[in-house]
């Protein structure tokens, strides 16, 4: 596998990782907005800790599939696909321990499961699409 294949996988893994953030960031904004406004600073952080597992979870699949799919594309190692769950799996074991936020065994074993479920999804698609393409 090149080199510029597996910077490429990095990156679109930050990428899917700050998008996650951003996705709970605005959910948080909505909830605040739309759904119970009026709270002081504290309940909606406390909120937004509560739901940003499930959050990326939910964004976690669609983002994760097409960074997968982009790192993959143009090339055969179905792992190039894997790269970008797998950078955004070592990324979240090290926010976690360094801000010791553990949400749980099951959320983190799901939120890693289904963004490397996601991942390989659109790497095997990139790659399937190229082989018979070709």
């Amino acid at each position: 596998m090149e080199r510029g294949v597996i910077v490429r996988g990095i990156l679109l893994g930050v990428a899917a990782m700050l998008l996650i953030a951003a996705a709970a960031a605005f959910w948080v904004f909505i909830y605040s907005l739309a759904i119970a406004p009026g709270h002081d600073g504290s309940h909606y952080q406390a909120y937004g800790r509560s739901v940003a597992p499930l959050v990326a979870i939910i964004a976690g699949l669609p983002l994760l599939f097409g960074a997968g799919w982009l790192a993959a594309r143009g090339q055969r190692p179905l792992l190039a696909g894997l790269i970008p769950a797998l950078t955004y799996v070592v990324l979240d074991v090290g926010l976690s321990a360094a801000g010791n936020v553990w949400p749980g065994v099951g959320a983190l074993a799901l939120s890693w499961l289904t963004k490397l479920l996601a991942a390989g999804a659109g790497g095997w698609l990139a790659v399937r699409r190229r082989t018979r393409s070709a």
